[in-house]
C-alpha cells in the first residue's frame, strides 16, 4: 500500500507537471490547490466540532502527501522530463491498475450511470406531461 502511494504521488507530481507546462496560460498547480483545499477543510471540521482522532491523523498524512508531492515535483522540473502525451497514457493506465483506484473510479462510474438513469426518466416524465 505504501509503495502503491509513493507511485501516485510521483504519477500526479507527473500529470501535473504536463498541464502546467502544456497550458495556454499560467496557472497554479492544480494538484496542490485540491490538496491545500481538502487539508483545510478537515482543519475547518476539527475547529468547528468534536473531531476524532482521525481528522488529525488525515491532516497529518495529507501534509505529509503535501511535502513528498512537492519533492516529487521539484525533482521533475530540475530534470526537465519531457512528458509526451503517450507518457501520459501509460500512467494513466498505471493509475488504473492500482487496487484502490479502481474501485474508487468504478465507484464514480455506478454513480454517474445512476445519474443519467435518473435524469432520462425526469425528462421522460416531463415530457409525457
Amino acid at each position: 500500500m505504501k509503495e502503491q502511494l509513493k507511485s501516485l504521488c510521483e504519477i500526479c507530481a507527473k500529470f501535473s507537471y504536463f498541464l502546467i507546462n502544456n497550458s495556454s496560460t499560467a496557472q497554479d498547480d492544480p494538484f496542490l490547490v485540491g490538496v491545500d483545499r481538502m487539508i483545510n477543510e478537515e482543519q475547518f471540521i476539527c475547529t468547528r466540532q468534536t473531531s476524532t482522532d482521525s481528522n488529525k491523523r488525515l491532516i497529518d498524512k495529507l501534509k505529509e502527501f503535501r511535502t513528498k508531492y512537492e519533492v516529487d515535483m521539484n525533482t521533475i522540473k530540475s530534470t526537465r522530463e519531457d512528458l509526451t502525451l503517450s507518457n501520459i497514457y501509460e500512467l494513466i493506465k498505471s493509475v488504473n491498475a492500482i487496487p484502490m483506484v479502481r474501485i474508487q473510479v468504478d465507484a464514480i462510474k455506478k454513480y454517474q450511470q445512476l445519474l443519467v438513469e435518473n435524469n432520462q426518466r425526469v425528462v421522460h416524465e416531463d415530457e409525457t406531461h
